[in-house]
């Protein structure tokens, strides 16, 4: 079983990078009404789990202010990471003279965004997803066409790639974890307890919220997004995409509780 650090760096940054590079930054400003996932489901979810994980394994004691404190602290210094490593890449990236080594410096940025945040302790996964939307915003303006159709195409493989194995990985442990399963603790109901809570409240939001939103903002370009009800029933199960919550599955340790 590959160890929580491990599926942490070689898979998120790539995915999370290239989901941000396919991003519109001015779809997500028009749409901030209502969920998108790059944010709202894979970046800041994943930063949840992580917080939690590290309170779980911590000997310190746990403490709402501290964990509220370390929550607000591991998002925003994961931002600034983020922005500050998009925009120091921006001359670099004006200066290289190979489309080779332009798809050697796309490749290395999720990297470059991910390891200093990690290594101060806040979101490298916020890290990840600032740094491919300010790329973004950049982009067209100094990286040549050329360049930008080779490095597309080679996402669009590594991504297909990394997701393919990220779920044989799961299906790999799913035996091994199903065959030590001889009883129910109460650890394990509590975890079912949850999941079913989680799941419900995500219906109730999305049979509620919409509606609040529908009579707080008239505007045309809102009335233009809505969708019936049934509609949103998918989406109520959707949640994260596949490979990012597996790979959040694979990150967590395997402690006694």
């Amino acid at each position: 079983m590959l160890s929580p650090d491990v599926v942490l760096f070689l898979f998120l940054p790539a995915l999370l990078y290239w989901e941000a590079l396919t991003s519109s930054v001015r779809e997500i400003r028009d749409n901030s009404a209502s969920p998108y996932s790059l944010l709202n489901d894979d970046g800041t979810a994943l930063v949840p789990p992580a917080v939690a994980i590290e309170v779980v394994t911590d000997e310190r004691p746990f403490s709402w202010s501290g964990t509220a404190l370390a929550f607000v602290e591991s998002c925003v210094g994961g931002i600034v990471i983020g922005a500050a490593i998009a925009l120091l890449l921006i001359p670099v990236r004006r200066r290289l003279p190979e489309l080779l080594l332009h798809s050697v410096l796309s490749v290395a940025t999720p990297f470059l965004a991910y390891l200093p945040a990690e290594l101060l302790h806040v979101s490298g996964v916020l890290a990840v997803v600032t740094c491919g939307l300010v790329t973004t915003r950049f982009r067209p303006r100094v990286i040549g066409s050329d360049a930008r159709i080779q490095a597309t195409a080679f996402w669009e493989v590594a991504s297909y790639l990394l997701n393919s194995a990220l779920f044989i990985l799961v299906g790999i442990q799913l035996p091994v974890a199903v065959r030590a399963l001889t009883s129910v603790s109460l650890a394990q109901a509590a975890i079912a307890a949850v999941s079913v809570a989680v799941i419900g409240t995500r219906l109730l939001w999305f049979y509620s919220v919409p509606c609040l939103v529908r009579f707080l903002d008239r505007r045309p370009q809102q009335r233009d997004r809505r969708i019936t009800a049934p509609q949103r029933l998918p989406l109520t199960w959707a949640g994260m995409r596949g490979a990012i919550s597996q790979a959040a599955a694979l990150t967590v340790p395997a402690v006694a509780i």
